[in-house]
């Protein structure tokens, strides 16, 4: 039902806007879902990888579903809006970042963000049961209150993929029946049967999270860094480049702030 709720088509013979990330190496970081000390955490491991390889910046992606179920989604905004001067960073869409999207757009509807993650959310900007329960004009009073303009407009233009040669770097996958250019939003954001079962060649190595697994799934078509930091497993990384071997890097729940 919110897969049917959230679909945005794409409009025929448009093509999927990705952000071109250029040559050189990449570091993709998998579903943050709301865990700011082990984004902080995981991002010093990459300062450190990327010194220790001699290089003066790194370019960064996070995979999307920043937000929901841990208690800090608020902090890793705060976060993510905040420049580093080492690193370039570009923060993809996921699925839970459009049901926050909607979710801000008419507060009183109560749809299915809630029960998904979206409670823990809204208590890290301290909107909590009693707003939830209480009259609609109170909830959207808190809302427009409580939530920064700053974390709406970033939220709304969050790109829904990325790509650099030999790679491309989406929240949940794609369709492999589907051009790369011309992938809809809903599959981009919520697939799973069709493109996790895929075997066969891609025109690109799809970095992915959306689907947590208890490893990285490192395989020739596809490379999937969903953790499950959300539930409680480690925050997970990969480096890729065109011509070189994928390396993984990670922090586990502990490690968190």
């Amino acid at each position: 039902m919110i897969r049917r709720f959230f679909r945005r088509p794409m409009p025929q013979g448009e093509p999927t806007p990705y952000e071109d990330l250029g040559p050189g190496p990449v570091y993709a970081i998998g579903d943050v879902h709301g865990h700011v000390g082990l984004l902080r955490a995981l991002e010093q491991k990459i300062h450190e990888d990327m010194t220790a390889r001699g290089e003066e910046t790194a370019r960064i992606v996070l995979i999307g579903d920043l937000v929901d179920r841990g208690a800090d989604s608020s902090a890793v905004l705060d976060h993510v809006l905040t420049p580093q001067s080492w690193m370039m960073r570009t923060c993809l869409t996921g699925n839970h970042e459009a049901m926050f999207v909607r979710f801000l757009a008419n507060p009183s509807s109560r749809d299915g963000w809630l029960s998904v993650g979206g409670m823990e959310t809204l208590a890290s900007y301290g909107i909590y049961t009693h707003a939830l329960d209480g009259p609609p004009h109170r909830l959207r009073a808190a809302v427009e209150t409580l939530i920064p303009d700053a974390h709406r407009a970033f939220l709304k233009a969050m790109p829904l993929g990325a790509t650099t040669p030999g790679y491309l770097f989406v929240h949940a996958g794609i369709d492999p029946a589907v051009p790369v250019e011309r992938q809809d939003r809903e599959t981009l954001l919520w697939i799973r049967d069709g493109f996790l079962d895929h075997d066969g060649p891609l025109s690109r190595v799809v970095v992915h999270g959306h689907t947590p697994a208890a490893e990285p799934e490192l395989r020739a078509n596809r490379i999937g860094i969903d953790t499950g930091a959300g539930y409680g497993g480690p925050l997970t990384a990969v480096r890729v480049e065109e011509g070189m071997p994928p390396a993984i890097l990670q922090v586990a729940a502990a490690t968190g702030v």
